[in-house]
Parts: C-alpha cells; structure tokens; sequence
C-alpha cells in the first residue's frame, strides 16, 4: 500500500499540462513515453492522452482514466499499478503498470 502524504502530495501536485512516461509491464507494446495530463476531474482522476493512441480489439483508445484508487504505490513522482489476486488463488501480487509524471516544460 501507498504512503498516504506521498499520494496526497502528488495528487495536489498534478495538473493539466503534466507529463507522463507509462511502462505497461505486460503488454510492453502499449507503453507511452509521451503522455500528457488533459484534464484533472473534480475527484482528482486524470484524463491521460498519449501522443501515439494505444489499439484494443480493432479499435484505437486516444485516452485513459487514471484514478487513484486501487492497488498503488507512490514514492514521490512514481506510481506503481499492482494486481493483487484473491489469497485462495496462490498466485502472488504483481507489478502491471509504473506512471512517472513530470511537471510541464518551462518554453
């Protein structure tokens, strides 16, 4: 689990403009080194726009919704996404998606 002030921390950080490197740990192809914020909703989930949109299924995604709930962890500008699976499973925990946000460039 996340350390709440480093999530709190950067969640009031982030905002429109940002930018985002994802590593999508199982399906490496769908990794984005060049992701920006395009909007912030009032429950602080982020509207994410890869410059290069990702393809599901013979359709094309030009966004996803990043939330902060779930199975994260945040250690300053980094949040790593887990899939925890049910105990009964036996199966363990496991890393799916890292997201590195870095603020806008100064033009």
């Amino acid at each position: 689990m996340s350390d709440t002030n480093a999530l709190d921390t950067l969640k009031a950080e982030i905002t429109a403009g940002w930018r985002v490197k994802i590593t999508d740990h199982d399906y490496i192809s769908d990794s984005r080194d060049d992701v920006t914020v395009t909007e912030v909703s009032e429950d602080g989930s982020l509207m994410l726009t890869p410059k290069r949109p990702w393809s599901s299924q013979g359709g094309t995604l030009t966004f996803m919704w990043f939330t902060w709930s779930g199975d994260k962890e945040v250690t300053g500008r980094k949040v790593r996404l887990y899939h925890t699976p049910p105990p009964h499973t036996g199966k363990s925990r496991r890393l799916i998606k890292t997201f590195i946000f870095s603020p806008p460039k100064e033009h």
